[in-house]
């Protein structure tokens, strides 16, 4: 549980949206920011039972998985400077085409002409 509050997650009563994480009896109830759906763990005693997708607003269970992966908010756990640019990655000659700049929030080096 302080892994999970480390890791910018809030703890409550039931979750219902990313980044909140419930504890009641032997069942972990997490909604990982990197899936659309939070899990249901069920614990006995320290090993894992069973790991289920759930509707938040039904409750009920959707299917069984073997495993996760809980993410955090990304945006919030890095400082400014551990960032680095997607576009940082890429080779020197990418072709790079984007459409509605609008939700582009970077700006670009000036390269040398091909």
């Amino acid at each position: 549980m302080e892994l999970f509050v480390m890791y910018g997650f809030e703890r409550t009563d039931f979750v219902y949206e990313p980044g909140q994480f419930a504890l009641r009896g032997g069942i972990l109830d997490i909604y990982s920011y990197g899936n659309e759906k939070p899990y249901r763990i069920e614990l006995f005693g320290n090993d894992v039972d069973s790991i289920r997708i759930f509707d938040p607003e039904t409750q009920l269970s959707e299917r069984k998985l073997m495993q996760v992966n809980i993410i955090p908010n990304v945006d919030t756990q890095f400082a400014t400077g551990d960032k680095v640019s997607f576009l940082e990655f890429l080779p020197e000659n990418t072709i790079v085409w984007f459409e509605g700049s609008l939700f582009l929030p970077c700006t670009f080096k000036k390269r040398k002409p091909f």
